[in-house]
């Protein structure tokens, strides 16, 4: 059985993620602003809230955050803007890479109002799993990134009936 385990990020696992970076993820950061994955890694840990990395036989296969971000409109509450981005080998064991997300935006969820954040629409995959995931993509609210690139606004809210840990 694999050992797949979350632990917190180590600068170490910015070289290794850059280099196992899954096509898509790589598609991505070229799309938002241009950079190469080192970059666009680097770039995404700054300014995060919590920033941790999900390990598979201690191998690191994701690294995701989320920043603290209160909205000028206070009534929507506290919110956490999110961000994965992973290697191939991420997908190995989907079923538990699915209970173990799930876990992770529940106890978001004891701190944060509600997530969100902007996904490229060329990363189908990407779309796909933040669907599952339990979030809603709107077509209709997005931004057009320094590369000419659209990108569409994601969100979920916090609704203590559906966001219950699944045993």
């Amino acid at each position: 059985m694999p050992k797949i385990a979350i632990r917190e990020y180590l600068n170490s696992d910015l070289d290794y993620l850059s280099e196992h970076l899954r096509e898509s993820d790589k598609a991505e950061i070229l799309a938002l602003d241009g950079s190469n994955p080192k970059d666009g890694l680097a770039s995404c840990i700054k300014d995060n809230t919590e920033l941790w990395v999900i390990t598979l036989d201690n191998d690191p296969v994701m690294l995701y955050g989320l920043k603290e971000v209160l909205p000028e409109n206070s009534s929507e509450g506290l919110g956490g803007q999110i961000w994965a981005l992973g290697t191939d080998d991420v997908f190995k064991h989907p079923r538990q890479l699915t209970l173990l997300s799930k876990k992770i935006i529940s106890t978001w969820f004891q701190t944060y109002d509600f997530l969100f954040n902007y996904v490229w629409e060329g990363n189908s995959k990407h779309i796909k799993w933040i669907e599952i995931m339990g979030f809603t993509v709107f077509e209709d609210k997005f931004f057009t990134s320094s590369m000419d690139e659209k990108f569409l606004f994601f969100t979920q809210f916090y609704a203590p009936d559906l966001n219950e840990d699944e045993d």
